[in-house]
C-alpha cells in the first residue's frame, strides 16, 4: 500500500490545495497547469493512496486538512522541501 510519501511534489501540492477546499480549475490556476492535468493528478493520488474516488480523495484531505496545511507544525512546502508560489 502506498502513502502520502510515495505522492510526487506536485501531487503533494494538489492534495493540499484540496484540502484547502479548491476545485480543478483553482487549483489549475494557482499551479498554472490545466484543469485536465490537475484531474490527472487527482486520479494518480487516489491509486497511490488506495483511494476508490474523488470523493474519497476529499475525504482524505479534509479528515487530514490540518497535517496537510501545517505539515507538523510547519507549512507544508516547507516541510516537504519546497518553497511555495502562492498565498
Amino acid at each position: 500500500m502506498h502513502t502520502f510519501i510515495d505522492l510526487s511534489i506536485q501531487e503533494k501540492k494538489i492534495l493540499h490545495l484540496v484540502s484547502l477546499g479548491l476545485k480543478s480549475k483553482q487549483i489549475a490556476e494557482k499551479l498554472f497547469i490545466s484543469p485536465h492535468t490537475v484531474k490527472n493528478h487527482k486520479s494518480n493520488i487516489c491509486l497511490k493512496l488506495n483511494l476508490r474516488s474523488t470523493t474519497e480523495l476529499y475525504f482524505y484531505a479534509f479528515s487530514n486538512a490540518t497535517w496537510l496545511q501545517e505539515g507538523g507544525g510547519r507549512c507544508l512546502f516547507e516541510w516537504i522541501g519546497i518553497i511555495p508560489i502562492f498565498s
